[in-house]
């Protein structure tokens, strides 16, 4: 069990900005194409360090948390979960596990969600079961009857707040569903600008 700090260990020094995983340290690197750079250093003290553990000690900011969960819930809509194609019924582990990323198919999410309201439901649980930075008790997945489409598009306005240190971010999409595409497309990010 980890035990959270209080507002008291927080570090001052951070200026509003956030805890950040590795994983999206690296991924802004790529993104900036700087991850090899050996030349971009600076000194604190008696250590020098690279702008990489630099970004790690100071944190991220609530813009780019939320970028990088956008781009990863994004992902995770628009892949399609391993029991699809095998049967996992006599490996529950790997059943819960990270390999079984994902969602179910489209054709299977229709068939089996016959109401806008059990889709939602089955988008909330697939949200739950595989990203850990939302907070479940927060998460709202509702049908947006103020998108209506021509074609059977269906639009769902997602609700829930980020787990963060200092506090949680609040955050507000919409995931437009084309079940003739077969894909979730995610609009009106909060993220964007």
């Amino acid at each position: 069990m980890t035990s959270r700090r209080s507002s008291s260990d927080r570090d001052p020094g951070r200026g509003g900005l956030r805890e950040m995983s590795l994983m999206h340290i690296f991924r802004d690197s790529a993104a900036r194409r700087d991850a090899r750079d050996q030349g971009r250093r600076y000194t604190e003290g008696d250590r020098d360090l690279t702008l990489l553990s630099q970004k790690r000690r100071e944190g991220a900011s609530e813009e780019s948390l939320r970028r990088n969960l956008v781009r990863d819930i994004a992902s995770l809509m628009n892949t399609i979960r391993l029991d699809v194609c095998v049967d996992l019924a006599d490996h529950p582990r790997v059943r819960r596990s990270i390999i079984n990323h994902g969602l179910q198919d489209m054709d299977t999410l229709w068939r089996e969600n016959r109401t806008p309201g059990d889709l939602a439901n089955a988008i909330r649980e697939a949200l739950i079961s595989n990203e850990p930075r939302l907070r479940a008790a927060t998460l709202e997945v509702r049908l947006d009857e103020m998108a209506p489409t021509v074609d059977q598009r269906i639009t769902f306005e997602i609700l829930a707040e980020m787990i963060s240190d200092p506090s949680d971010i609040p955050l507000q999409f919409h995931a437009e569903v084309d079940p003739a595409a077969g894909k979730i497309a995610m609009k009106r990010m909060q993220a964007e600008a």
